[in-house]
C-alpha cells in the first residue's frame, strides 16, 4: 500500500510542476515599438503594439487591393516610410494578417522587396 501512495504522490508533485510551468508561460505577451531602419530599408513592429502605444505617433500595417499591395510604418520619432509591391507572395502574406500579427518589411525606394507576416499568440493583439 505505501508503494501506491508513493507512486500517487509522484504523479501529484509531477503534475504540479507541470501545472507551474504552463503558468509561466500561460498568457505571455511580447510587444515592443515601431522599428524603421532607413539606413538597411527595413521597418517592422507588432500590429498591437503599435495599436496600444502611449503615444499617437506610431502606426504599422499593410493592406491588399489584391493585385497589389501597401505597406506603410512610423515610428515614435515621426519617421514615416512606405512601399508597394505587385508580387504574388507578398500579396499572400498580407492577407494571413490577423489582430496577433508582427511585420517585417524591407524596401527599396517604393517598392516593397520582402514582407514577412509572424503570427502568434504571444504578439500582443489588436
Amino acid at each position: 500500500m505505501q508503494g501506491l501512495w508513493k507512486s500517487v504522490a509522484a504523479v501529484a508533485v509531477g503534475l504540479g510542476i507541470q501545472a507551474a510551468a504552463a503558468t509561466g508561460i500561460a498568457g505571455t505577451v511580447v510587444g515592443g515599438q515601431v522599428f524603421i531602419d532607413t539606413t538597411n530599408h527595413t521597418f517592422s513592429g507588432a500590429l498591437g503594439s503599435a495599436l496600444h502605444s502611449a503615444d499617437a505617433t506610431q502606426f504599422i500595417g499593410c493592406y491588399t487591393t489584391g493585385t497589389s499591395v501597401f505597406c506603410q510604418a512610423r515610428n515614435t520619432a515621426g519617421t514615416l516610410v512606405s512601399c508597394a509591391t505587385s508580387n504574388a507572395a507578398h500579396i499572400e502574406a498580407v492577407k494571413s494578417m490577423g489582430d496577433d500579427s508582427r511585420l517585417f518589411v524591407r524596401y527599396d525606394g517604393g517598392t516593397c522587396t520582402s514582407v514577412i507576416v509572424y503570427n502568434h499568440s504571444y504578439w500582443e493583439s489588436r
